[in-house]
């Protein structure tokens, strides 16, 4: 179990990190599409030479091939533009605490779909995430309705990721060929997106963050989700997720000197005290 729960921990403070580069990526000139393309280009050609070098590369059969890349579309590309369309409507702040629905939605669609018992443990989880992310947020300013849809959606479709992850058909295959077929998926769509509109970075230190650390750190990131939700479960998972949060403000504290408020502080210990109440619940480790 604990192993599991490493896994995820490592997965969150990658997830965390990656924001303040995307940030510095987009703040010297790469477009949003470029960087997403790049990023699970990358994944997708460090996935493949991986499973080649351990000779591990299977031909998966096309109905499961179409499933993980719409899977991986979903949670990977899909996810990450819509949370960046709800940027130009609502504030970040708000942006993020939506999209941190989606622990909620995945206990919604194990206890629905996959008859899952909901205990006062996912109550209180809930709750308490909930209550830390608005503490967390920065939820000045205004904004317009279709960024709060934009947000939300970007909540289910991490949700669902996630959750096909654990109870899908294609959780039989080999973590990196799921990676390799699910980023191939991803960087497909946004590259004809982005076709004849491709940023390049120019500086050496961009072309280092931009492939060897959101590339290298993307892969690293999903490979660590992807063993913990086999391990644990897309419910203890997608709680320990959100750490991300908290990981994601210490670093944008020291790169970018943000203020750390007490309100921030109180928001973080409530997401964690949730964590703590999953992890504590072994009802929730059977699988």
């Amino acid at each position: 179990m604990w192993i599991g729960v490493l896994y995820l921990i490592g997965a969150s403070a990658l997830f965390g990190c990656l924001p303040t580069v995307n940030k510095l990526l987009l703040l010297h000139g790469l477009t949003s599409g470029s960087l997403v393309f790049l990023t699970y280009l990358t994944v997708a050609a460090a996935s493949g030479i991986a499973l080649i070098i351990q000779k591990k590369f299977l031909r998966v059969p096309l109905k499961q091939c179409v499933t993980l890349m719409i899977l991986g579309f979903l949670g990977m590309g899909a996810t990450a533009y819509l949370l960046n369309l709800s940027y130009t409507f609502i504030p970040v702040g708000l942006s993020t605490m939506l999209h941190f629905s989606y622990p909620t939605l995945v206990v919604i669609i194990t206890t629905f779909f996959f008859k899952e018992k909901f205990n006062t443990a996912k109550a209180y989880a809930i709750l308490a995430s909930f209550l830390g992310m608005f503490l967390i947020a920065n939820l000045s300013g205004g904004g317009e309705q279709i960024g709060i849809l934009f947000a939300l959606t970007s909540g289910m479709t991490y949700a669902l990721y996630i959750v096909g992850n654990d109870k899908g058909t294609v959780n039989r295959f080999p973590l990196l060929l799921k990676i390799f077929y699910a980023s191939a998926g991803t960087a497909c769509i946004f590259g004809i997106q982005t076709l004849g509109n491709i940023s390049l970075p120019s500086a050496g230190i961009d072309i280092f963050l931009l492939f060897g650390v959101c590339g290298l750190g993307t892969l690293a990131a999903y490979y660590f989700l992807t063993k913990g939700i086999k391990l644990v479960g897309a419910v203890t998972a997608s709680f320990f997720n959100m750490l991300e949060p908290i990981f994601s403000l210490l670093i944008s504290t020291i790169v970018y000197q943000d203020a750390l408020e007490i309100k921030s502080i109180l928001g973080g210990i409530l997401i964690l005290s949730a964590v703590f109440i999953i992890a504590a619940s072994p009802k929730l480790y059977q699988k």
